[in-house]
């Protein structure tokens, strides 16, 4: 029988309806997608929403296995483990539901996770254009978590979508994780997923979840509140009690209530600031709120008699000006724009004038952001530069302290509820931990959340021991002229402080930083490394990996000798007499430099004219501990250490 081309139409209308009906019935969580990679040689999770009680029949190879949805919809299969593999088809199949995923490899799944240092794009690092070449990499798979917060844990990520490695797609990718997949899949020869987790200058509390949490009373008593707390809401309260502190400038300006704008500068007592400059970076104030500017400036008879014009450059944020105490009208300006007022005629005086800027900063910087040349007056034949001193004075010093917007760190756990806790079902390979810059203000504690934190994500997963690769802190800022208490040098003493359990591997970096940047730029020697370390735990299981560990500390009437446990043998430096880096103390806990050089491959004899009888030792203890050149066996940098159990200033 025929039918005709509208019936037709209708027909298959009708069917793609229905087919799309049928395949909306099936939810699964965003990572399950074309494209996607399943960790090889453990059994195949994969779980999700269809209708109550629907009969699913899970196949992918020569795998199957069947489920049925509970009351509320909800199912998980686990499928046989495959060694590796693919392309390969995964069907879901119901009587009233069916989902197909294309292009599914069995490889290995790992997790980056971190901070900055870990999200650091490919495309910011050092020899990007010479990477991005050869990075047509279709068996290395990036999946990268969108950002999101919660006050509860959650089962569904906020988003993202699987990208195969190319040219075209690495320079978004982790510059660590890039390199790390690239060592990795040219080592094992198999598809490598990569899952990023990351959240700029995000302390590690927000990355901890509920059960670890709890083991600190005060973090508990967090979780408590939390439970009543729709994360929605606090958002709208916090930002709008934002802006209530914004609207209040003018309430609390004093320079506003006693009419500063009218007084000419020979008649206050105000201190000077050379601008144009931002007052928060480098000046003299650390304050949000307003600020008041002012400079007297002389014009002759003639130059009063037509307007000036009065170029400000870059301000931030928002700033009105005065002349002789006229408000001149309010410009239409973007923020930081570049401010250019006109001064009126009727308003200039011959000889002296008075110019104020008051400048209003809601957060971060305020000040006059542009170059010396922009601060400037001018007519047609003349310039009179503004830049160098100019009397200010803060108006605002009754001000209540700004309202904090809700982000990452504003309660523990955040972060965790909404992109880690989604992803604990999920059959994984290992985690890679670049995390800690955020903690410098309390590193000692640091040690027992970090551990917490790992055992929680291993008791959340349910895959055992997997490997946990710790990234320590490269060095940073300038090196101490003597030896001292180093923030930075605890932190990555914290960070060795899980290696008590199995499979944790230390990545030492303190060979490699830079002074004046916290993101320094050369991530594929961080990604070398981590692979490089998750081969010897692979070697070593199930033993962890990292930290200088001592087998013995000698000591002789003038000198410590350093014996180093024998899995540190073979020692390597190209200046086996003259190590640098290291510090020597005697019972009065005063450190001084040592001479040090090697006495065997893994023996260390220190001494220093200042100690005459030393006890304690200490390895790379500083922010930046300046050149070093002593080795394990493996070719990675001897991490720092110290014998001492002093207090540090953050205990």
């Amino acid at each position: 029988m025929l039918i005709s081309l509208p019936k037709a139409w209708s027909v298959i209308g009708l069917t793609l309806l229905f087919h799309f009906q049928l395949l909306s019935q099936i939810d699964l969580p965003i990572f399950f997608n074309d494209h996607m990679v399943l960790q090889r040689d453990r059994p195949i999770r994969v779980w999700g929403t269809a209708p109550a009680g629907e009969q699913l029949r899970i196949s992918m190879e020569n795998r199957v296995t069947v489920v049925e949805a509970d009351e509320a919809g909800h199912w998980m299969a686990t499928m046989g483990a495959i060694a590796v593999g693919g392309p390969y088809t995964l069907e879901i199949k119901g009587r009233e539901s069916y989902r197909q995923l294309q292009d599914v490899w069995v490889g290995e799944v790992w997790l980056c996770m971190g901070q900055s240092n870990m999200e650091w794009p490919l495309s910011k690092t050092d020899n990007y254009e010479a990477i991005q070449t050869q990075a047509d990499l279709p068996s290395l798979r990036y999946f990268k978590v969108s950002k999101g917060m919660a006050m509860q844990p959650q089962t569904m990520l906020p988003g993202g979508t699987w990208q195969i490695a190319s040219p075209e797609t690495v320079g978004n990718f982790s510059g660590v994780a890039f390199h790390y997949a690239k060592k990795r899949l040219e080592a094992e020869n198999v598809p490598i997923g990569i899952i990023e987790v990351t959240w700029g200058a995000t302390g590690i509390r927000t990355w901890m979840g509920p059960e670890a949490l709890r083991k600190q009373a005060d973090l508990a008593a967090n979780l408590t509140a939390m439970e009543s707390l729709d994360i929605d809401e606090v958002q709208d309260s916090l930002r709008n009690a934002a802006l209530t502190w914004r609207e209040s400038f003018d309430q609390y300006d004093v320079g506003l209530q006693e009419d500063w704008a009218a007084s000419s500068d020979e008649d206050l007592d105000w201190p000077m600031m050379d601008l144009p400059q931002i007052w928060e970076r480098g000046g003299p104030l650390l304050v949000d709120g307003t600020v008041w500017f002012k400079r007297d400036f002389e014009i002759t008879a003639e130059q009063s008699q037509q307007d000036i014009d009065l170029s400000l450059g870059v301000l931030d944020d928002r700033e009105e000006v005065f002349l002789n105490g006229n408000q001149l009208p309010v410009g239409n300006f973007t923020y930081r724009s570049f401010r250019r007022y006109t001064l009126p005629q009727e308003h200039l005086e011959a000889g002296k004038n008075s110019l104020t800027v008051r400048i209003s900063d809601y957060g971060y910087v305020g000040g006059f952001l542009g170059q010396a040349d922009d601060l400037q007056l001018s007519q047609e034949n003349w310039t009179l530069p503004l830049a160098g001193p100019w009397f200010y004075r803060w108006g605002t010093p009754a001000l209540p302290a700004k309202p904090e917007a809700l982000g990452p760190n504003t309660y523990p756990g955040l972060v965790y509820n909404s992109m880690v806790n989604p992803l604990t079902k999920l059959t994984i390979a290992g985690i890679l931990w670049y995390q800690g810059e955020s903690d410098l203000n309390d590193p000692f504690h640091y040690r027992q959340l970090l551990l917490d934190l790992i055992d929680d994500y291993r008791q959340q997963w349910k895959l055992g021991d997997f490997p946990f690769l710790l990234i320590q802190l490269p060095f940073f800022r300038t090196p101490f002229s003597q030896p001292g208490e180093s923030g930075w040098a605890t932190l990555r003493e914290s960070q060795t402080f899980p290696l008590v359990r199995r499979q944790v591997g230390l990545v030492p970096l303190i060979d490699q930083g830079a002074t004046h940047n916290i993101h320094p730029t050369n991530k594929e020697v961080v990604g070398k490394r981590c692979a490089q370390v998750a081969k010897i735990l692979e070697e070593k299981m199930p033993a962890s990996f990292g930290g200088a560990e001592l087998e013995a500390v000698e000591r002789t009437d003038t000198a410590l000798i350093l014996r180093f446990k024998e899995e540190w043998a073979n020692l390597q430096s190209s200046t086996p007499d003259q190590l640098p880096g290291f510090a020597i103390a005697g019972a009065d806990g005063q450190f001084y430099w040592a001479e040090a050089r090697l006495l065997s491959d893994k023996s260390i004899l220190l001494s220093s004219d200042q100690v005459r009888t030393p006890l304690y030792a200490r390895y790379a203890w500083a922010d930046n501990p300046g050149i070093l050149d002593l080795f394990d066996g493996s070719g990675l940098p001897l991490p720092p250490f110290r014998t001492d159990k002093f207090t540090v200033p953050w205990e």
